[in-house]
């Protein structure tokens, strides 16, 4: 699930607008070999919304959309 979490926020981080649900899955899954499994994806982003790694807001149009938080981007190095 950590290796996930983190091409989560690898994903985000070559975002400058947030980013639909729908296009970091399909970013995240072509990184992770084998695949993911969608229990995974939503335990892995879970953990990046608990720990205030990521925002989510829901748009009309897109679903939930995504931004990457300062502690996202610390979090990436560490």
């Amino acid at each position: 699930m950590k290796a996930i979490a983190r091409e989560i926020l690898e994903a985000l981080a070559g975002w400058d607008d947030p980013a639909a649900e729908a296009v970091i899955y399909s970013q995240v899954k072509a990184r992770i070999p084998g695949g993911v499994m969608v229990s995974e994806w939503d335990d892995a982003l879970a953990l990046c919304e608990q720990q205030r790694w990521v925002t989510g807001v829901r748009d009309a149009l897109h679903g939930k959309l995504y931004t990457l938080t300062n502690k996202g981007r610390a979090q990436r190095h560490a």
